[in-house]
Parts: structure tokens; sequence; C-alpha cells
């Protein structure tokens, strides 16, 4: 799957595309893991990528391949801001202190992404604990001069670039 055939595409269209086996949840994850890898180095959108994100990729599209889809977010990869819990996934806040915190839970925004169907495709940047009082070394992809501004500048730039379809704020 190209880049440019998702710009300008829904969620909405994105799930329907899925559940009508246009698209596999794996061909999406890989393109957006794709244009993380070509982007992030100057964008630093991203702390952390879900490490099983294509398993679970792999997994959504057995379940709609199964008919058992889990929601109208079936396989589609979503950004989470870095200071919402996820669980098995290391969550920083944006802080040195919690650099190594792996949580036990979801937090409930994402418990419920998940119970849609959504997959966690990665963790992105945010001020220190979303107070803005360390700004991290997030750029803005439209001019790398200039930052995306406020604690969901992580989540803006992913959207922005393409290396995100969705993102939580």
């Amino acid at each position: 799957m190209k880049k440019s055939t998702l710009q300008g595409m829904s969620l909405r269209e994105i799930a329907s595309e899925i559940s009508q086996h246009n698209i596999t949840s794996l061909e999406l994850t890989q393109t957006l893991l794709d244009e993380i890898q070509r982007t992030d180095s100057k964008l630093k959108a991203y702390v952390t990528i879900n490490p099983s994100v294509e398993e679970d990729a792999k997994t959504a599209d057995l379940e709609l391949k199964s008919g058992r889809p889990r929601g109208p977010l079936h396989g589609i990869p979503i950004t989470i801001k870095d200071n919402f819990e996820t669980a098995g996934i290391r969550t920083t806040c944006g802080s040195k202190l919690l650099k190594d915190y792996v949580p036990n839970a979801d937090a409930t925004a994402v418990a419920r992404l998940k119970e849609a169907g959504a997959l966690v495709l990665g963790k992105a940047n945010t001020h220190e604990f979303a107070l803005g009082v360390i700004t991290p070394p997030t750029r803005n992809p439209w001019n790398l001069n200039c930052v995306p501004g406020g604690s969901s500048g992580g989540s803006a730039a992913a959207v922005a670039a393409g290396s995100a379809i969705a993102a939580t704020g």
C-alpha cells in the first residue's frame, strides 16, 4: 500500500477497505512503519514503536478472515500520545524519570480503542508530563526549523507527516 493512497482517507474509509479485504491490516501497518523509518529520524514524532504491532496486525487479519471483527476500528493502527498508559509498551510521559516504565494495564482511552479493534502502532512524543516544562525535539514536518507546538506535538507531527492515520492527543 502506498502512503499516497492513504492521504485524504477517513478512518471510516480505511476501515471499509480493511473489512472489504481490499487492504490488510498488515499492509497498512507496514506502510506506516516504512513511513516512520523514512521520516522519524528528522521529525522525532515517536518515542516508542510497539514491538508486536506487526503480529497484532496479522492477528487482526486472521480474525477478519474468520468473520470475527472486533469493532469499527478493526485492524487500524493508531498512534498513542506517550502520556496514555499502554499495557506492555513503554510509557515515558516525556520524562527521563519514566524512561523504562512499562505499565501493566491500558489507560481507559487505549482500552476502548482496542475494544473497537484498533492496534497500538507506537507512542508519540509529548512534553514532560504533558505540561510543557521540558520540550521534546519533535519537529514540524512542513518546516523542520519549527516545532508542532503543544504537548500533542508528536501526535500532530505523525499525522501530518503520514506516519500515523490517527493519534490520541
